[in-house]
């Protein structure tokens, strides 16, 4: 049998630990709303990038060089 979590055991668990510094409260409530929204599963998958093509356009490619030529 699972013993109920008490309020105190409750925010034990869920509550953080400021080891330097003193941080104000906007700046805790703004750490507290990041790690809100990155433990928050989205409502949507994101949208997936289109595959890129698989061929290249002549036009686009640089013309030859051979690795003897004088680069300058």
């Amino acid at each position: 049998m699972t013993a109920t979590p008490t309020p105190s055991d409750l925010l034990a668990a869920t509550s953080l630990r400021v080891l330097r510094g003193e941080p104000s409260a906007e700046e805790l409530a703004a750490v507290t709303v990041v790690l809100t929204l990155l433990l928050t599963a989205p409502d949507e998958p994101a949208p997936q990038r289109p595959p890129t093509a698989g061929w290249t356009r002549p036009d686009r490619l640089g013309t030859y060089s051979s690795p003897r030529a004088w680069h300058g």
